[in-house]
């Protein structure tokens, strides 16, 4: 059974399959866009990273969905770490520039290392410290089984065990799986102070 899928932490052991599956997911989205070294690179950084919570689900000895976050704040030393990848990318892969959304993804990324501001969310009060929840993804083939809302059950147990007292994220408007999955487990909307493309999600956890 699927549902009876296992939780547990994930290693560098683990990164091969968790490359593949992120790959899988979010084909198209910029980070896959800028090349298997950069998602390497970048999801990496989250497994060896010692305050942020990486988690997978697996069956059947494969990895078929995963979860991982950092508390906030995390933005700048993650970006500053994948700056040469980054450019490494852009070289190898000049095409994705060609797309006005990711070049104005990227300016802003650039801008943010040379000149760092904090984080602003408009409309959001929450209760500090703040955990963010910085990507999730299903193998499509087994979507509808609970996977998702149990990575993300699990990933807030561990959060609150920190003594988070909020968690966060960003998802795509047009991403309505995620943000059905978000909305029936009682996390609110904000708009976006930036980009309309996405929508701000959050939840109190205490």
């Amino acid at each position: 059974m699927i549902e009876s899928a296992k939780i547990r932490h994930l290693t560098e052991h683990d990164l091969d399959h968790l490359v593949k599956l992120h790959t899988h997911v979010f084909e198209g989205y910029i980070g896959v866009r800028l090349g298997q070294k950069y998602v390497h690179k970048s999801l990496q950084w989250f497994i060896k990273d010692e305050k942020s919570i990486c988690l997978g689900a697996w069956h059947c000895d494969q990895l078929v969905g995963y979860v991982f976050g950092s508390p906030v704040g995390y933005n700048y030393l993650l970006s500053r770490h994948l700056l040469i990848h980054a450019i490494r990318g852009i070289l190898s892969h000049p095409q994705v520039l060609l797309n006005s959304n990711t070049f104005h993804q990227m300016v802003s990324r650039f801008r943010f290392l040379v000149f760092p501001v904090p984080q602003v969310f408009d409309d959001i009060s929450l209760p500090g410290p703040v955990f963010s929840l910085v990507g999730i993804g299903v193998d499509y083939e087994i979507r509808g089984h609970g996977i998702g809302r149990k990575l993300v059950d699990q990933y807030c147990q561990l959060v609150t065990q920190r003594q988070f007292r909020s968690i966060r994220l960003s998802v795509y408007r047009n991403n309505q799986s995620a943000i059905g999955l978000y909305r029936s487990m009682s996390w609110h909307s904000y708009s976006h102070p930036s980009n309309p493309m996405l929508v701000y999600y959050a939840k109190e956890l205490w």
